[in-house]
């Protein structure tokens, strides 16, 4: 075992713990036994830092990226056993040395094909012969033909980056089809073993990484000649080691065709020029430990995530743009929305919940406000959260929107946003207020479970459906939304179950109540 080593810990139910080998030695705790201090790509496995306290002083064996307490300590055997693990106790192994990428295939398919047909032994016929089981794992081992094979799944599988057969034979016979290939969570750890992979394989398109611990070395990125035009690398760990320019830069010189880039959870700490790769149109930063403010010049994206971040404003212009995920972020004032316009000219569809001034706004008005504050501030936008809205039901929100902010009910958005609304339905800063018949009303409901009125929400009946309130009232109550049952009283006292999601609610005669009820 050798220190930056990567190797995979087993139980006894075959769950995988991939981490990497950080010392090899003894410990003051143990000093008759073999040990190794294991940094654990899942954090919250750890149990410190690399250090240890013994005798009242502190000892360091080494050091985890960031300084997480992702590292812990066992004891391990000398011997190695089949030269690949060494046995713990309580059933676990020690995964030391892994699979060759011709060893997963061959483990992989070879197996799954065996085991379907062994199933089907009894009906399976060679002219008039059956087929006897003793020579059953001989024949589907020549029968089968990985080079039929479009999508190749080889996640989990204990490999290390080891191809284990000469690249022409690879790419030119065995693998001559695969377009897609999943190499998610094994024990590689080389970038530059991954770019030969995929150069010799030329008809791949699609590579999934995720879960590996990727290095390469600084400054000497590889340059590929592959034709990868997605690639999902979550949780790489790649923000530990290096800063986000370096990432960029190093995956557009491996792949320098990639259109859509997926690297969600990487510890990534800030959005990096893009101004060089304007072959990138869709980007995945979510999960990330992007703070603040976010600026985004000279980049060709049509799509990008960064939700789950800690984001606060977003500065720069993307023409471009057509979507982007900010959920769970860090804005705090609606006035945050009132430069995507000018921003992101051709922007369609935002996601937003889960922002303070989201949060805030849905539990003290309700889930219409939000969106009325939205689709008033960002004139190009039709799809909030994954809802489509149309014309009309943006008339409305825009025209209770100018009503709030004349009556000093809401703030008004910048001053370019405002007149433009004012002009578009033909009033002033002062008079031409909207004749009430024009401006739609919110409704209170009152949400009752059994006899108690559990909480109140306010909604637009001409904008809402069932199927949202069902999904409001499920968040709040923590049900999930297939187990509600939703009824309405009626005036002449009959109830009624509200079971057609795609309805309006000003189509269902609902007053100011609804009953819930759980399956």
């Amino acid at each position: 075992m050798l220190v930056s080593q990567r190797i995979c810990l087993v139980d006894s139910k075959d769950i995988q713990q991939l981490g990497t080998v950080r010392f090899v030695g003894h410990i003051k705790q143990w000093p008759n036994d073999n040990c190794a201090g294991i940094e654990w790509d899942e954090v919250e496995r750890g149990k410190n830092d690399g250090s240890l306290l013994f005798e009242g002083q502190t000892y360091r064996y080494f050091d985890t990226k960031l300084g997480l307490n992702s590292g812990s300590f066992m004891k391990v055997p000398s011997a190695v056993t089949d030269g690949s693990y060494m046995k713990l106790r309580n059933g676990r192994r020690l995964v030391v040395k892994g699979r060759t990428f011709i060893e997963s295939l061959d483990y992989r398919y070879n197996e799954l094909d065996q085991i379907q047909k062994e199933r089907n032994q009894e009906a399976t016929l060679i002219g008039t012969k059956k087929v006897e089981k003793y020579g059953f794992e001989d024949l589907i081992r020549r029968e089968a033909d990985f080079s039929s094979l479009q999508v190749v799944s080889l996640d989990h599988m204990l490999m290390e980056d080891d191809l284990g057969c000469d690249m022409h034979v690879l790419g030119g016979s065995i693998l001559a089809s695969v377009t897609d290939l999943d190499l998610s969570y094994n024990m590689i750890d080389d970038l530059d073993w991954i770019v030969r992979l995929c150069d010799g394989l030329t008809t791949l398109r699609t590579l999934r990484l995720s879960g590996n611990r990727l290095y390469w070395p600084l400054g000497t990125p590889s340059t590929g000649s592959n034709s990868i035009t997605r690639l999902i690398a979550t949780s790489c760990g790649l923000g530990m080691s290096y800063s986000s320019t370096e990432i960029i830069n190093t995956l557009h010189s491996c792949f320098p065709d990639v259109i859509d880039l997926d690297l969600s959870s990487n510890w990534v700490t800030e959005l990096p020029s893009l101004a060089d790769w304007s072959e990138l149109k869709q980007l995945d930063l979510s999960f990330n430990r992007i703070e603040g403010i976010v600026k985004m010049e000279d980049c060709q994206l049509s799509i990008l995530n960064l939700s789950d971040n800690e984001i606060t404003s977003i500065e720069g212009y993307v023409p471009s743009m057509e979507a982007i995920d900010l959920r769970d972020n860090s804005f705090s004032s609606w006035n945050n929305l009132d430069q995507f316009s000018d921003q992101f000219p051709n922007l369609k569809s935002i996601k937003f919940t889960g922002n303070p001034i989201f949060t805030t706004t849905e539990e003290e008005k309700g889930y219409d406000f939000c969106l009325m504050e939205i689709l008033s501030r960002i004139s190009t936008i039709v799809t909030i959260n994954g809802t489509t809205y149309t014309a009309d039901q943006r008339k409305n929100y825009e025209l209770y929107f100018i009503s709030k902010v004349k009556a000093g009910e809401l703030q008004a958005p910048k001053e370019k946003i405002w007149k433009n609304l004012l002009q578009k339905y033909g009033q002033t800063e002062t008079g031409n207020r909207a004749t009430d018949s024009l401006i739609p009303q919110p409704m209170t409901v009152d949400v009752i479970e059994g006899d108690e009125v559990v909480f109140q929400e306010k909604l637009f009946p001409e904008t809402t459906t069932i199927g949202k309130l069902r999904g409001k009232i499920g968040r709040k109550l923590g049900v999930n939304v297939l187990d509600l049952l939703l009824t309405i009283k009626l005036r002449n006292g009959l109830s009624e179950k509200l079971d057609n999601d795609q309805e309006y609610i000003s189509n269902t005669g609902m007053e100011d109540k609804v009953y819930v009820g759980r399956e």
